[in-house]
């Protein structure tokens, strides 16, 4: 198991985040599935787990979970057992129950494609020409750049808004 610490390089420098290990190769469960080292505990500390502004306490006295490692093996044996349902092993005969409910998946609507009608597309134009008339009134320093001498590009439109003459 590892706790994080944070180191400083220097005095005014970023605080560097760690890892320190503080239970390395303790054996709770034996090979054969039984728990080993009964008598033993794990305590998580809150600030294992607590932001630095919650666990302000004296860390001695620090509030904290207590697990024996009996319970860490139960905890374990649990876990594999309910992965082997969910699961199974390449070869292994499902253990979970399916549904006996009958479902059928619904067909998803098709989203029509967005069209816009000569006069929404009109009044959008219009809306973008006032918008550019505008800030070429409030900005003195505009210098408004025409086709003559200067290569730019046109405005992008719809086809079909190519086709009707304006």
């Amino acid at each position: 198991m590892w706790e994080a610490c944070y180191l400083r390089e220097d005095e005014e420098g970023p605080e560097t985040l760690d890892v320190e290990t503080v239970i390395d190769r303790d054996l709770f469960r034996s090979s054969d599935g039984s728990a080993a080292n009964t008598a033993r505990t794990l305590h998580l500390p809150l600030d294992y787990f607590a932001t630095f502004e919650v666990a302000t306490l004296n860390p001695e006295g620090l509030p904290g979970i207590t697990i024996t490692y009996a319970k860490l093996a139960e905890f374990l044996d649990q876990a594999e057992r309910l992965q082997r349902i969910r699961q199974p092993a390449l070869g292994e005969k499902r253990i979970g129950k399916k549904s006996s409910r009958q479902t059928r998946k619904r067909k998803r609507r098709s989203t029509p494609p967005e069209q816009l009608s000569s006069d929404r597309e009109r009044d959008f134009r219009n809306a973008e020409s006032k918008v550019e008339g505008r800030t070429v009134v409030e900005d003195g320093d505009f210098e408004h750049r025409t086709r003559e001498g200067i290569d730019i590009p046109e405005r992008r439109q719809s086809r079909r808004m190519r086709l009707i003459p304006s």
